[in-house]
């Protein structure tokens, strides 16, 4: 066992030769042994670029980053590691590069679908139209996948289950809102579009997230020359994505506004429907908030969460806030601790706004008059099952 007396050899050695990869991977380990993991996982991440399938300094580097308090790169590279063991993912130099500490707007996904409670016919629809293309193109070595849309209501988890799909690919994600690049009242961002598309190009494979596509159309956007550049820009970046192993996923909240050219085929072309939480979701939502917010309950909460269909994670957050906040109104009167009780909670429900059923009501009728509403099946399949109208 080498021990931090041979330390000054070992660093001349490597000092000497860089590409002396033994003498590196021993430096790295005795630098660990001797309790200086930061050091340590450096000359790991060097040697990872040489050999980024190499399960056993994908474990030393998980460890020292463990070590060294970075407990968000060592869970990173954990999941890169048994995705590597399972044989289901090409792992690059750039990417694991990438996943101790991303450039710029880039993050790895550290959720798979072991993070997701319920919600099976959304997994099964992810599962088959983003992870398992995007599986089968990193095993060929080329990424030819057709661009994917999710749409369903907001607060539905449609961004939640693109940063899902890359976790179970440990693939870096992208990310930019088209909320906050187009204003409708001033001057858009075009230089956050260009500097998105700049970086998936140049550090593939990788997924590239558009949230809020739809807005890429505003008809405000008309009215001023660097408005209706933002779709140009939009366009001109997806046709330049091919052959870059970047996967195309959008989000929108209402589809039926994106423009055709936007969902032809080599661009968004395929549309997965993502519905409001089911009831094991909602239940699993309810002991999050509960737990978060650490405080005593007297409530049902299977039946609660049966109470809640039509609503989405940010309804069910707003009635926790009022049935809380009714508790803590009696605590006050009373002087004593009142735990949130089944009262508190059905004043909540049933002042509860339903946005899902809102959203299904008004997504119902928008298709009916679009030229090809076959895009829309799903959706309407789903209303039939699910949706109570009239």
């Amino acid at each position: 066992m080498l021990d931090d007396r041979e330390l000054p050899e070992l660093e001349a050695l490597v000092s000497a030769d860089p590409a002396n990869s033994d003498a590196r991977r021993q430096l790295a380990e005795v630098l660990l042994g001797a309790g200086h993991p930061g050091g340590a996982l450096a000359h790991v991440r060097i040697l990872l670029t040489r050999t980024p399938r190499d399960a056993s300094l994908l474990g030393l580097a998980a460890m020292a980053a463990d070590l060294s308090g970075d407990h968000r790169s060592a869970i990173t590279l954990g999941k890169i590691l048994r995705s590597v063991q399972r044989g289901e993912v090409a792992v690059s130099g750039s990417e694991l590069r990438a996943a101790p500490g991303l450039p710029s707007s880039a993050v790895v996904s550290l959720l798979g679908f072991e993070d997701v409670a319920g919600m099976a016919e959304e997994r099964r629809r992810v599962e088959r139209c983003l992870v398992e293309p995007w599986r089968a193109a990193l095993r060929l070595g080329a990424v030819d996948a057709e661009g994917v849309l999710l749409y369903g209501p907001p607060s539905s988890g449609k961004r939640f289950f693109a940063h899902v799909a890359a976790g179970e690919v440990a693939l870096p994600v992208v990310e930019i809102d088209l909320a906050a690049v187009v204003d409708p009242w001033g001057e858009p961002d075009l230089a956050a579009i260009q500097e998105a598309f700049t970086q998936c190009r140049s550090s593939g494979p990788n997924v590239l997230l558009l949230a809020n596509v739809e807005l890429a159309t505003h008809r405000r956007l008309r009215y001023s020359a660097k408005g209706r550049k933002v779709l140009t820009d939009l366009l001109l970046g997806l046709d330049t994505i091919p052959g870059t192993q970047t996967f195309v996923v959008a989000t929108s909240s209402a589809p039926w506004l994106i423009q055709a050219v936007l969902r032809r085929p080599g661009r968004l072309h395929d549309a997965v429907l993502i519905g409001p939480p089911d009831r094991a979701s909602r239940r699993h939502l309810l002991v999050s908030s509960l737990r978060r917010r650490e405080i005593s309950h007297d409530i049902d909460i299977d039946r609660t969460a049966g109470e809640l269909q039509g609503c989405t994670s940010r309804d069910i957050e707003s009635v926790m806030d009022l049935a809380a906040a009714r508790a803590y109104s009696e605590s006050t009167r009373s002087g004593q601790l009142v735990r949130v009780q089944t009262d508190h909670m059905a004043y909540a429900v049933g002042r509860s706004v339903r946005h899902a059923n809102q959203w299904f009501d008004m997504a119902y009728n928008f298709p009916e008059f679009t030229d090809d509403s076959a895009q829309f099946d799903p959706l309407f399949d789903y209303i039939r099952r699910h949706v109570r109208r009239g």
